[in-house]
């Protein structure tokens, strides 16, 4: 690939990414009250939920911010950003679309709001993958042939071990089943259904 066409593919990552983070952010924070409803709603602690309140938005716009600036090091913390809120959320949708909590999550952001969460999966890895796209075509020039080349399979490796744990074992159903997608390892289990948080 050209130096031209990584640096359109690039930059239109960056741009993509940076609207996507500051709309999800800024539409959190302009409706504090709807987005603290919503994560009492998700199965997650009660006591993580007021930090998350904060922290989530917090982080969203950060990381548009990050991806704004032209200093490599800044935009790489933004894809670094980026690449560990949508593991975070991919996996944690993965898990409710596993089965693994008593009820599914609701969702946070309006533009996930009609989808079903078997597609809200399939989306947000396809963002995940974009985030390490971006990653690695802004892999730093400085660095030798040599370097590079290890720069690219850290990053490669990183991303197998994201698929892989993200993932799980996918069975050959559609995502358009009812059924679980996904086959879980015996030792996980649902929450019991008479418990009530």
């Amino acid at each position: 690939m050209n130096n031209r066409v990584k640096h359109i593919i690039a930059n239109s990552i960056s741009i993509f990414l940076i609207i996507f983070w500051l709309y999800v952010g800024l539409e959190k924070a302009w409706s504090w009250k709807n987005f603290q409803i919503s994560l009492h709603q998700q199965p997650l602690p009660t006591w993580s939920v007021d930090i998350l309140y904060w922290l989530v938005p917090l982080v969203e716009i950060a990381t548009g911010v990050l991806l704004a600036f032209q200093i490599s090091k800044l935009k790489r913390l933004g894809y670094w950003g980026s690449i560990l809120l949508l593991a975070s959320f991919t996996i944690f949708i993965g898990l409710g679309v596993a089965g693994v909590y008593e009820k599914r999550p609701c969702t946070c952001a309006s533009i996930f709001s009609g989808m079903s969460w078997e597609w809200h999966l399939v989306v947000n890895i396809i963002l995940l993958s974009i985030s390490i796209l971006g990653l690695i075509l802004l892999r730093p020039a400085s660095l030798s042939s040599g370097d590079s080349e290890r720069y690219s399979k850290s990053v490669r490796l990183f991303i197998l071990y994201l698929a892989l744990s993200t993932i799980g074992t996918v069975q050959s159903r559609p995502f358009g089943d009812k059924t679980n997608a996904f086959v879980m390892p015996q030792k996980m289990t649902t929450y019991p259904s008479g418990v009530v948080d």
